[in-house]
């Protein structure tokens, strides 16, 4: 069970050094996620005591045992929710078609996968509820086109399919995972659900830059985002990935046409010594408690017995 304190303080150092050092990059945000995953483990280690004389020893561990209360109720709805999610998406899964009838598709799909290096096997389905590509599929990659894609351009799959493909290629899918997994640990933590949100876009973001690096023109690629993006309402398994949305549109169009700074080892030393290090020393410094007035002590029992047999008029 995480401290509060320390998941805020966590998230939010990470949410500074990824604000400093550069917002385009999931790498920062996913070392502050990472840490938050490992945080539980982190109470695990030894700990080095430090002694701290308090006199609310009784309230201190009744407010603990309040929280472990509401912590393990909500992190059992959060837990629903995930399975939830796992059983939507594979009857969603199962609505999908393979693509046997579309032999152009299916050799832009072959050649992309070679072009990006992609060793994984990984299938193309069309799935009839779709208007945007998707990616998903941990265990087994996979490509989801809609049934429009039978009439697209050369350009235009060949865009599509690099961009979900690049997903796979990057991890990107088991990454968003893990985040997911981050949030359900610290589900009372918002900073972490933000994070997440931001590593999500960061991804589509390095997922952009990757599609360009095979030589993709920026500008025609820009349009191909306008003309894919999913209309406000429709929505895509979560546990997937799409293409593009109307609300990240403008932000994904404006990364594509501004020039990049890319990550130094700085800002990683950084954020690696701001979150992890600071996780760390809160994990294993432990403030030993002096029991001044902790219930049932000696102390405070020979102080009771001392009342009720003192005489209530010492003067006579």
């Amino acid at each position: 069970m995480p401290s509060p304190l320390i998941s805020l303080l966590i998230a939010a150092l990470g949410l500074l050094a990824v604000q400093v050092a550069g917002r385009r990059t999931p790498l920062l945000t996913a070392i502050t996620l990472a840490t938050l995953l490992t945080l539980p483990l982190l109470r695990l280690l030894p700990k080095i005591h430090l002694e701290l004389p308090t006199t609310t020893t009784a309230v201190v561990q009744a407010s603990a045992s309040v929280y472990a209360q509401v912590y393990l109720f909500g992190f059992v709805i959060f837990t629903g929710k995930l399975l939830l999610d796992l059983g939507a998406f594979k009857r969603w899964r199962k609505a999908s078609l393979p693509l046997t009838d579309a032999p152009q598709l299916e050799r832009i799909f072959k050649e992309a996968q070679m072009r990006l290096g992609m060793h994984r096997e990984a299938t193309l389905r069309l799935h009839p509820q779709l208007t945007s590509p998707v990616a998903g599929g941990l265990l087994r990659p996979t490509v989801y086109l809609p049934e429009s894609a039978r009439q697209w351009s050369p350009e235009t799959a060949q865009a599509v399919i690099l961009h979900e493909l690049g997903h796979h290629v990057r991890r990107d899918l088991w990454a968003a995972f893990a985040a997911r997994i981050a949030c359900l640990i610290h589900w009372f933590n918002p900073l972490a659900w933000i994070l997440r949100a931001r590593l999500l876009m960061q991804c589509e973001y390095a997922c952009d830059a990757h599609v360009l690096a095979t030589g993709i023109d920026a500008k025609r690629y820009a349009h191909t985002l306008c003309d894919l993006a999913t209309p406000e309402g429709k929505q895509v398994p979560t546990l997937a990935m799409a293409m593009a949305t109307k609300s990240t549109l403008r932000d994904r169009v404006e990364n594509l046409l501004s020039p990049r700074r890319p990550v130094t080892f700085l800002p990683i030393a950084g954020t690696l010594f701001l979150t992890l290090g600071t996780a760390l020393a809160l994990s294993t410094l432990r403030p030993t408690i002096e029991r001044t007035f902790a219930p049932g002590s000696d102390y405070e029992q020979n102080e009771v017995e001392l009342r009720l047999t003192a005489n209530p008029f010492p003067g006579n």
